[in-house]
């Protein structure tokens, strides 16, 4: 088996090493590619070399340095270095099944999208969106979600306003902490020229500028723990990019209600950013 897998030792040792990217609409073709093809090998019983070689065949179609690219490489480098085939090929295969679900996952739409707001593109990509001005009313979230919740509600309701996606919470931390955690929810008008006709205590109408966003899709719930891995990455790609600065608190978007099973959620962990101020000019 040994010399059958080190026959791909070559392709696998030019793989590129994990690195953030930002996605591409040009990337979204190869990524639907690549999922159908691996949905298409679990389907299968190959053994363990034919696994590693039409795995690695399908991600020929992944963009080089995109997160699901890294996934598939390395979970074939580490079945490609395993001694006991059965237990690699379980392992794999269900390596494979996790990158396939976020290859071909398309989350619920419940409600439209604001106007010119972008859509869904990838999950565990990160993506520079570019967001129009847009209104929105918010309100504290010292009641906790629920509590935050219905005030939204029955004001976009007893004005005729109708609810969209995604609702807006933004993170911060309280004086004195260092953690942050969500702290104002917002229900997004789906035009910015709606006016309510009235506007109760505890809750603002405001007006939010255009602006551009690093933002990171998910599945599932937004708990802290995940917002705060998804929040380390988009920091890790401004580390990586100082032309970048953070020029908001950051926000999740969530896209479904706890109506919908928990697999099939969407939300996205995102930070607003602009081009950062030289520091010195440089004179030509």
């Amino acid at each position: 088996m040994r010399t059958v897998l080190w026959s791909f030792s070559l392709v696998l040792a030019g793989m590129a090493a994990a690195q953030d990217r930002v996605l591409l609409p040009t990337d979204l073709p190869g990524r639907e590619q690549a999922g159908a093809e691996l949905q298409a090998l679990l389907k299968s019983r190959t053994d363990l070399p034919t696994t590693i070689a039409l795995a690695a065949c399908a991600g020929v179609t992944l963009a080089p340095g995109s997160t699901a690219r890294v996934r598939l490489e390395q979970a074939l480098q580490q079945a490609n270095r395993s001694d006991d085939e059965v237990a690699a090929r379980a392992k794999l295969r269900s390596e494979l099944g996790d990158l396939v679900e976020v290859l071909t996952f398309r989350p619920r739409q419940q409600a439209e999208l604001p106007t010119g707001f972008p859509g869904f593109a990838a999950v565990d990509e990160i993506e520079l969106r570019d967001y129009p001005i847009y209104r929105m009313v918010r309100t504290t979230m010292q009641g906790g979600s629920t509590g935050a919740f219905w005030p939204l509600f029955r004001h976009i309701e007893s004005n005729g306003i109708a609810m969209t996606t995604p609702v807006q919470m933004d993170w911060q931390s309280k004086a004195g902490e260092t953690q942050e955690r969500p702290m104002v929810m917002a229900f997004l008008y789906g035009d910015p020229s709606i006016t309510p006709e009235r506007t109760a205590d505890g809750v603002e109408v405001v007006e939010m500028p255009a602006t551009k966003a690093l933002s990171l899709g998910a599945i599932g719930d937004d708990r802290r723990d995940r917002v705060e891995a998804l929040r380390d990455r988009l920091q890790g790609w401004l580390r990586q990019h100082p032309e970048w600065e953070v020029s908001g608190p950051l926000r999740t978007m969530g896209y479904n209600s706890p109506m919908v099973a928990r697999d099939q959620r969407y939300f996205e962990v995102q930070l607003p950013i602009r081009r950062s101020t030289p520091t010195d000019t440089v004179i030509r």
